[in-house]
């Protein structure tokens, strides 16, 4: 797991790559497929979502540096999901997401 991590520290870094891969190494194909078809609502797609820490009930994500849990604050909208791929947020207008970008090393 350490490893994944510290890659996905060195693509942000690297100013890797998009491109069209399994985004979550850490999901088998079926379950990163059953949490892409949920409708997550509008894409943020100004804050970056760098790791997620998924454990139900205790997930921690990395958005724009920050280490966030669910009931954070983040651009005055609060996280009340974190997803195995993608961060929910929730503010008075409505819900988003932050999902993790699809990423090659080169």
């Amino acid at each position: 797991m350490g490893l994944g991590l510290v890659l996905s520290f060195q693509i942000c870094a690297l100013n890797a790559e998009v491109v069209l891969t399994r985004s979550n190494p850490f999901l088998t194909a079926e379950e990163e497929q059953y949490f892409k078809d949920e409708r997550l609502g509008t894409s943020l797609d100004y804050l970056l979502l760098s790791a997620i820490f998924y454990f139900p009930g205790q997930s921690k994500a990395i958005i724009n540096g920050q280490i966030l849990k669910v009931s954070d604050f983040i651009d005055n909208k609060e996280i009340v999901e974190i997803l195995p791929n993608a961060v929910i947020l929730q503010d008075n207008k409505g819900e988003y997401f932050v999902g993790l970008k699809k990423v090659k090393i080169k």
